[in-house]
């Protein structure tokens, strides 16, 4: 998996997560599966698939926590996830504002 910036902060909108996942990805249905750092997840359709790569940009209420978070690909018809991949962990850096706030 990759991250267009790096580390990510709550409430960022727009980061591209892409994995190549190996295989042609083409005519499936490829889904991205969040994991907080709380461990409640949330699954999402990929933006996009284009040849064995797939990519999904987050929309606003995604990052909506602070810590370590880890994101597995799937085919939305298979309850597997790909090996390839998947459980890659990112960090989400809180909001500066909210940090000023706490200080």
């Amino acid at each position: 998996m990759r991250y267009e910036r790096g580390d990510a902060t709550v409430g960022d909108v727009g980061i591209p997560v892409t994995a190549e996942l190996g295989e042609t990805l083409t005519g499936l249905n490829i889904d991205f599966v969040f994991t907080r750092p709380d461990g409640s997840s949330f699954t999402r359709d990929v933006s996009s698939v284009s040849g064995t790569v797939a990519t999904y940009n987050t929309v606003s209420g995604d990052l909506d926590m602070s810590g370590d978070w880890r994101v597995y690909a799937k085919n939305a018809n298979s309850p597997y996830h790909y090996i390839k991949e998947s459980g890659h962990k990112f960090r989400v850096r809180p909001d500066p504002q909210d940090m000023a706030k706490a200080r």
